[in-house]
This record gives C-alpha cells, structure tokens and sequence, in this order.
C-alpha cells in the first residue's frame, strides 16, 4: 500500500532489518531502498543478514518498512533461535 508521488511510479519506500536479543539490538541494517518493480500491486524485495557472529540464544528479527512518500511504517517481528 505504498503511495505514489508524481513520476512514472513515484514509490519510496525504504527497508531496514534488526537483530534483537533481549531489548538490545545486535545487527543493524542502514535503511535500503526498495527498488521499484513493473507489478505496481507489489514491491519485491529480499537481503541476507550474516547471524555468524550471533552465539546460541533466541533473538528477534524486526523488519521494519518505511513509505517515505506517506511517513507511514510497518513493522513485522518473528522469534528465531540459533543452536
């Protein structure tokens, strides 16, 4: 549901990815942008984050989307645990 500003599709809507353990965030992605994509429906995207450096524990991965253009955001977290 990203708005749209002028342009041919006017989308600017940024990504960025935390790794909690506990309140205190471990990894910390800079916030990339999502690339506009010929399905206006969807904005498609994926990265990678290296958890090499995390030790056994459980954490929380929080994504957070950022529309720029509306300065609305969406937040989405999922428990995980590295053995």
């Amino acid at each position: 549901n990203a708005a749209r500003a002028g342009g041919a599709d006017g989308r600017d809507v940024q990504v960025q990815a935390q790794v909690f353990r506990g309140p205190t965030p471990l990894i910390n992605t800079p916030p990339l942008q999502v690339p506009t994509a010929a399905d206006r429906a969807r904005l498609p995207f994926w990265s990678e984050l290296s958890l090499a450096q995390l030790p056994p524990g459980r954490y929380v991965l929080q994504v957070t989307a950022t529309d720029r253009t509306s300065d609305r955001t969406a937040v989405e977290r999922i428990a995980f645990a590295v053995e």
